[in-house]
């Protein structure tokens, strides 16, 4: 504001900019306190000659300021409003840099600049937009609440991002929603994503300022809820020709669509399976025969799951080879997913020689059963893990663990076993109900050359395509398509620049088992060797057979 005066102008700008300067947040005037900013005013005044060319225009009496002791009613009124818009400036500025007060009246600031969380409250308080450090504090909090005011919290959703709780009593309505923002790392209370038009309506109100009627926030809704549906609609119409462009553009690529059977007066869309024929090109030549199998929900206004089929090249990487889009994750469409993906990879002979990876999904079991009897049928580690971890809480528990998870033979995995047992030995009863010859390395076969215990490749390929699961079928599925296709360029021009035949991460292995062997005391008796590892264990090594009882 103070380049008015340095540019000739007057007092009575003010009145006609003061609007505008309230919007302005940033401006370095209003940085300064009360007295701070009224020096800097008038530090601009001084120095200023009114006698100057640049001023004398017509008359120097026109243009000569009045002294403080005949100030007119106009320069009160201006003065009035610049004090005005100082308080507004200084009042948002404070709401901006978490400035309160006190029950005393005392202004206080916070640590930060979001409304955080006390934990020290004997009763939590939530409120709108309260910020948490993680999903964790947050869900602490509510079980916290929930004992407190003695209401039966149950939560529908809990995810890392994402937490919704309601009161599980009759005829009680009380729901809180809490997720991670998109442009800070907290965890911030937010409204109900229903999203009904009472919210619309004070979210207006609150953020703009205007003052909107229940009508109004009905038909912007139905606006928005109607564009959605109909670029739905529009989509899931021209599925076929989807189909056909795929096989037009890419011969070899196998896409089934199914329509809804139940309904039969109608083509009602039901699941699409799609795997290209580059992929099935890319796994039988150069990966591993080890599948990840996984699901996830659609997000937004979709409704269905997204089954996919994982791979493992040669660099130890994710290799995306099927997706299939179907109502709901079930023994059904498990089986239809699991037959055409046993076709396109040619999984002969029962799936023999091939390892498939997965968590505890629904009907999964009972199709791999049947399809594939012969396949080695893997469980992820970390599911068996954090339902284990649910009865047995205490951290020095996990690593004895995963001791017994990743133990390569079976006088090992005994061995931590017990040294489990000696800990908790009905966690060690309850570890061995959960199937260890599904989960554990020492029970793996011999000659897949995959030694992994989790499915971390399915949960990356489900982080990766996170903002995908919004979009309509086909849009999802061209999504993918672009991910995966500027995936293996980038991965090809990576793999040009290789000094080495063997692949990096596969190298890091190696170099590391290299730098374990240097520590080992090997005994040949001419035909084998004795190598011993530390002080206690020792193992027989056949190099003519190629086998190890460690099981490396």
């Amino acid at each position: 504001m103070a380049a008015y005066y340095t540019n000739g102008g007057c007092v009575d700008m003010f009145v006609e900019e003061v609007a505008m300067e309230i919007t302005t947040l940033d401006q370095d005037i209003w940085a300064s306190d009360d007295e701070g900013g009224d020096e800097a005013a008038d530090d601009d005044m001084t120095g200023y000659d009114l006698d100057s060319p640049r001023m004398q225009t017509s008359s120097d009496e026109e243009y000569k300021q009045p002294s403080e002791e005949d100030s007119s009613a106009d320069d009160e009124e201006a003065t009035e409003f610049r004090n005005y818009a100082r308080q507004i400036k200084r009042n948002i500025r404070a709401n901006k840099l978490g400035i309160h007060e006190n029950s005393d009246g005392e202004a206080q600031r916070w640590k930060t600049v979001e409304n955080r969380f006390d934990s020290k409250a004997e009763v939590p308080v939530f409120s709108l937009g309260m910020a948490f450090r993680c999903s964790m504090q947050f869900k602490k909090a509510l079980v916290k609440y929930g004992l407190k005011e003695h209401k039966s919290l149950k939560f529908v959703k809990d995810e890392k991002t994402m937490i919704r709780a309601i009161c599980d009593w009759t005829g009680c309505n009380w729901l809180i929603y809490g997720s991670k923002t998109s442009s800070s790392e907290w965890f911030k209370i937010k409204d109900n994503p229903t999203w009904s038009v009472g919210l619309m309506k004070a979210a207006v109100l609150k953020d703009l300022f205007a003052y909107v009627s229940i009508s109004k926030c009905k038909r912007a809704k139905s606006l928005v809820l109607q564009k959605a549906l109909d670029a739905m609609k529009g989509e899931y119409s021209r599925v076929y020709d989807y189909q056909l462009e795929l096989q037009r553009s890419n011969p070899g690529t196998t896409i089934a669509i199914c329509l809804d059977q139940e309904i039969e007066d109608k083509k009602v869309f039901e699941k699409m399976y799609v795997c290209f024929d580059a992929l099935k090109k890319g796994l039988l030549a150069g990966c591993r025969k080890v599948i990840g199998l996984d699901g996830c929900w659609f997000k937004g206004a979709n409704n269905g799951n997204l089954l996919y089929a994982i791979g493992r090249d040669t660099n130890n990487q994710m290799y995306p080879v099927a997706w299939a889009a179907v109502p709901i994750e079930n023994y059904d469409h498990w089986y239809w997913f699991i037959s055409h993906l046993q076709k396109d990879i040619n999984m002969s002979n029962g799936g023999q020689d091939w390892v498939l990876i997965s968590d505890q999904q629904k009907g999964l079991l009972k199709a791999v059963k049947e399809l594939v009897p012969n396949a080695e049928h893997r469980m992820c580690a970390r599911h068996i893990y954090a339902n284990w971890r649910k009865k047995y809480t205490d951290k020095k528990l996990q690593k004895k663990w995963w001791r017994c998870a990743k133990a390569s033979s079976r006088t090992l995995f005994n061995l931590y076993r017990a040294y489990l047992a000696q800990e908790t030995p009905e966690g060690a009863q309850d570890m061995m109900k959960t199937s260890p010859e599904h989960w554990s390395r020492a029970f793996f076969r011999l000659g897949n050359n995959c030694d992994s215990v989790d499915n971390n490749m399915c949960e990356s390929f489900n982080h990766s395509i996170m903002e995908v699961r919004f979009y309509p079928v086909i849009s999802m599925c061209e999504a993918i398509r672009k991910k995966l296709m500027v995936r293996i360029q980038e991965n090809r021009v990576r793999a040009e620049k290789w000094s080495c035949q063997i692949c990096p991460n596969i190298f890091k292995k190696l170099k590391m088992n290299i730098e374990m062997s240097g520590k080992c005391i090997v005994l040949w008796n001419g035909d084998g060797f004795e190598v011993q590892e530390g002080e206690d264990r020792k193992y027989i090594v056949n190099l003519q057979k190629r086998e190890c009882t460690c099981r490396y």
